[in-house]
């Protein structure tokens, strides 16, 4: 049944991430309804079909949502409040705080390598959608949650 859960969360997060991270690729922006009810489908589907996923997922879901607002409190200016509210997505579909912590890590990693090799070859951009590489760094360790069991 967690399989079968995980590979449900997975699917569900392509379906309501992928259309978040081409709008804010887009325009910097997202519409958080998608996130919002993109989380609201996971958890409850945990809630009632695989309940021993479901206090795992929501305490991801609340830790990780709780770095972004710190991190959002720090520096106001470099991180949205989309990416904010997009980070409860990622945290209930990873399912695992420490699976979602490595997909952040992911993102992060590939963000911060994205911006300086365009500040290498002197792109003249200020700014870096960021939901792009959530969803990335989360579909990854989604997939490692899934492949590595």
């Amino acid at each position: 049944m967690e399989l079968k859960f995980e590979l449900f969360s997975l699917i569900i997060f392509l379906i309501f991430g992928f259309p978040c991270a081409l709008e804010d690729f887009r325009t910097l922006k997202i519409n958080p309804w998608n996130a919002y009810f993109g989380t609201l489908v996971i958890g409850l589907a945990a809630a009632f079909f695989c309940f021993e996923a479901f206090v795992p997922a929501l305490i991801s879901c609340i830790a990780i949502f709780a770095v972004f607002l710190i991190t959002r409190f720090v520096f106001k200016a470099d991180l949205g409040m989309g990416d904010v509210k997009f980070s409860l997505f990622c945290g209930m579909a990873c399912g695992n705080v420490l699976w979602a912590l490595a997909g952040l890590g992911v993102a992060c990693i590939a963000t911060a390598l994205t911006f300086l090799i365009a500040k290498i070859k002197g792109s003249p951009f200020k700014k870096l959608p960021f939901v792009p590489f959530l969803v990335a760094g989360t579909t990854l360790a989604m997939l490692c949650r899934i492949f590595i069991k």
